[in-house]
């Protein structure tokens, strides 16, 4: 049976011993730099890993969105599957009713995805995207997350990134504030 389990800010340290085998699979860098921001109690959001029974499938975070100014925002980040469970048809559906569950608890208004696969980005139809995370939560479908063509991040050289926002709030009209937004291309 597949579960999510989630912890918040210094809680996520219970997650570390998952994180830590996820990161001697993969050596990868944003894993690493996750890991080290839960030791050193400086990660603000909530930290989840998917198991299937004692195995673990992935791990996905959430963060209080540190590219923008407003605290409304909630930035979906470091999704990773183990190497073993890629053909293996999991989806990221299940941490998506998770972490929109907890922007209606704590008042976050967006829920958030940046994406810098350039692919991606030149699809403004959202079908990639679609097919990359498919499936529905409930009432919430890829359709419901919309790509934001009048926002791009720069975060760091060479990475520019398109995001994808939910609006958790009806009628609420998003129009974030960064040093990191660039022009449209």
């Amino acid at each position: 049976m597949i579960h999510v389990i989630t912890y918040r800010n210094e809680t996520s340290k219970t997650l570390l011993p998952y994180l830590h085998t996820l990161y001697a699979e993969e050596n990868n860098i944003s894993v690493g730099k996750l890991i080290t921001s839960i030791e050193n109690d400086t990660f603000v959001g909530w930290t989840s890993v998917m198991k299937d029974d004692n195995d673990l499938i992935s791990c996905a975070a959430a963060e209080v969105s540190p590219h923008y100014t407003d605290d409304v925002s909630l930035r979906f980040c470091r999704y990773y599957k183990m190497k073993s469970k890629r053909k293996i048809r999991y989806n990221v559906y299940p941490y998506f009713k998770t972490f929109i569950t907890i922007c209606r608890q704590h008042g976050f208004k967006v829920f958030y995805l940046s994406v810098h696969d350039e692919r991606v980005i030149k699809d403004t139809s959202n079908s990639r995207i679609r097919r990359m995370y498919n499936g529905y939560i409930d009432d919430i479908s890829m359709d419901d997350f919309v790509l934001r063509d009048d926002i791009m991040l720069a975060t760091s050289p060479g990475c520019v990134q398109q995001i994808y926002a939910y609006i958790v709030e009806p009628g609420y009209v998003w129009n974030p504030r960064s040093d990191y937004i660039i022009s449209t291309p």
